[in-house]
């Protein structure tokens, strides 16, 4: 299979001030409504201090969390030089240039997290209950943004073994602006006759033959692990969550659900995954399998004070659920 999908719904013409409207960013904006939708629905059914009314006011804190979070975790997880690299062009500090992309979603967690934590405390709400809220909504958002990279071309997978396996997927994506093509010039200068931001898809998708060449000389058949992140980090991690949370439980007890099931999913996701380019591994761990140890042992570690100190039981979404 052949991934020819254009990162944009709609693109602009030439002039207009950002080249069209991006999937990735319709992404974010789905996982949030789906966030607010299900946060609703715990004030509406399950035993919270939330009213439902209060459900926007924490979705906006979830977007804040999630999206300082996860440019500054990517910075400090990935792109160190981010921090401190200025250009002469709006934003002016790359760590704000986010229409170019890289977002962690080990940070945006982090973010997160702490965001909501904050919201709480200021509201009176148990900060252990909100980041239950979090876990709930969250895989919601986990799905779209993988689908999301799976748009993209981005973040693909590892090479298949067997050519003929049924799910593989070449990403054009993964070419070098240098890949020689078969009239002596690079992909970079070839694709600079094509108008418009998606010119590699464009080319693809005109089956440009000087591309398909180089396309099929040049880029593997791999796994489409955004998919396989899509289904698992998002999809199972989500109604392993919404069987845990559908009735009150004591505070944390459904973060520490998300984030141990989140591990044990992201693990196996990884060992599909690309390596990030640059990113050194440790103990044979790539960083992705690295964050997520920490947050198992973190979640593990939660579960286990929850348990231990056996607070009053808050949230499900059940109605019908006993405490």
């Amino acid at each position: 299979m052949l991934h020819t999908l254009s990162p944009f719904l709609i693109e602009f013409p030439a002039g207009f001030p950002i080249p069209g409207i991006r999937w990735y960013g319709l992404a974010y904006a789905f996982g949030f409504v789906a966030g607010w939708l299900l946060v609703r629905r715990v004030a509406a059914a399950g035993k919270t201090p939330l009213s439902v009314a209060d459900a926007a006011d924490f979705a906006v804190a979830t977007a804040i969390g999630v999206m300082a979070g996860g440019r500054v975790g990517y910075a400090l997880f990935y792109d160190p030089a981010m921090l401190w690299t200025f250009t002469r062009s709006v934003p002016f500090w790359e760590l704000l240039a986010i229409q170019r992309g890289g977002m962690a979603s080990h940070g945006g967690m982090i973010g997160v997290l702490l965001a909501v934590g904050v919201y709480g405390w200021r509201r009176g709400v148990p900060v252990l209950h909100t980041w239950d809220l979090t876990a709930f909504g969250a895989p919601m958002g986990i799905l779209f943004g993988r689908l999301a990279n799976y748009v993209n071309g981005e973040l693909y997978g590892r090479p298949v073994r067997d050519p003929s396996f049924p799910l593989a997927v070449r990403f054009p994506q993964e070419l070098s602006p240098h890949t020689p093509l078969a009239d002596g010039s690079t992909l970079a200068e070839h694709l600079s006759t094509y108008p418009g931001a998606a010119s590699l898809v464009d080319a693809v998708r005109a089956a440009d033959p000087l591309v398909m060449q180089a396309v099929l000389e040049h880029a593997e058949l791999r796994h489409p692990v955004q998919l396989y992140a899509a289904a698992g980090e998002g999809l199972l991690v989500f109604l392993i969550v919404a069987w845990v949370f559908r009735k009150p439980v004591r505070p944390g007890l459904a973060a520490a659900a998300f984030g141990v099931s989140y591990t044990v999913i992201r693990m196996i996701d990884e060992l599909f995954r690309e390596p990030d380019a640059g990113v050194q591994t440790y103990f044979h761990l790539t960083r992705g399998q690295l964050l997520s140890a920490f947050l198992g042992v973190a979640a593990l570690a939660l579960g286990a004070v929850v348990l231990w100190r056996k607070k009053p039981r808050l949230g499900g979404w059940w109605a019908g659920a006993a405490a």
